[in-house]
């Protein structure tokens, strides 16, 4: 059953990944900045850090684009100010799994606009 589960995640993962990396074009580094309210989905921890660092309410999503080693890493500053991470694309497929699919099609929608954004170059 376990096995079968992990084919499931692996498969959303990839969807996700590529509806997101198709708006990268050619790039393979992509560096995104939102403020908290902007996505729907992030995890408790973040959300946790984020509300007790009034200071800092922003966080990074890193986007690399390579076929072996692709990641999207969710960066950011906890209450001491250390840089945190999670895997934010195994995370979105959780969240898919879990029923959240349309707060997850919001927040790719959004991640997808930035990188529009940054690739258009109409980036603010």
């Amino acid at each position: 059953m376990l096995d079968d589960f992990e084919e499931i995640l692996f498969k959303v993962e990839g969807a996700i990944w590529r509806y997101i990396v198709k708006a990268m074009r050619r790039r393979y580094k992509i560096v995104l900045s939102f403020s908290v309210d902007e996505l729907e989905c992030l995890p408790l921890d973040t959300v946790a850090d984020l509300q007790v660092n009034r200071w800092a309410p922003w966080i990074k999503i890193v986007i690399h684009r390579d076929v072996n080693t692709g990641a999207i890493i969710l960066t950011w500053l906890d209450a001491h100010r250390n840089e945190k991470e999670c895997d934010y694309l195994k995370f979105l497929a959780y969240c898919t799994l879990l029923g959240r699919l349309k707060d997850v099609e919001k927040t790719c929608d959004k991640i997808v606009e930035k990188i529009k954004e940054i690739v258009n170059g109409t980036n603010k």
